[in-house]
């Protein structure tokens, strides 16, 4: 069985764009940029490179869009995906082209802070999102009881009919 699976992090290079598809689902493309570390071979000095990823992610029911306002530009972002690649003859050239982008199937990114540096979306404070979508923050959730398996006893465990 083939595997096709990929996890990115870097930063965005450009605010992420949405547009809705005619059944309504939502699209929402990204650009990363992921620095990678290479030798100069004139200098000996390490240095770093970027490599530029396209990512698309298809948001069939609508649960990713608030956060696309704030996949601004410069944000670090962590995908999960696979990769997917088109191929089409260039109009102009008549040259076979090809692309590969990430289809994104999870996506992790930073949350400013107020004083401008950046923390895990998942560490945001709850009102955000709820605030973006216009409906109240819901409570934690909280077990009704809670159950404790009792402790064994020395008992359970004396057997005289197991021998050993």
């Amino acid at each position: 069985m083939p595997i096709n699976s990929v996890v990115l992090e870097g930063n965005l290079t450009a605010d992420a764009v949405v547009r809705q598809t005619n059944t309504g689902m939502s699209v929402i493309n990204l650009s990363i940029a992921v620095n990678d570390r290479r030798r100069n071979q004139g200098t000996g000095e390490w240095e770093e490179v970027p490599n530029f990823f396209d990512c698309t992610l298809f948001d069939r029911e609508g649960h990713r869009q608030w956060m696309v306002p704030h996949l601004r530009k410069g944000f670090k972002v962590t995908v999960q995906g696979r990769l997917q690649q088109s191929k089409w003859v260039d109009e102009k050239t008549g040259q076979n082209r090809s692309a590969v982008k990430v289809v994104v199937s999870d996506i992790d990114a930073a949350w400013p802070k107020r004083d401008g540096a950046q923390q895990p979306m998942q560490q945001r404070p709850a009102q955000s999102t709820a605030q973006f979508q216009g409906v109240q923050p819901q409570p934690a959730y909280q077990p009704q009881q809670s159950y404790q398996q009792p402790a064994p006893s020395a008992s359970m465990f004396e057997d005289d009919s197991i021998p050993f």
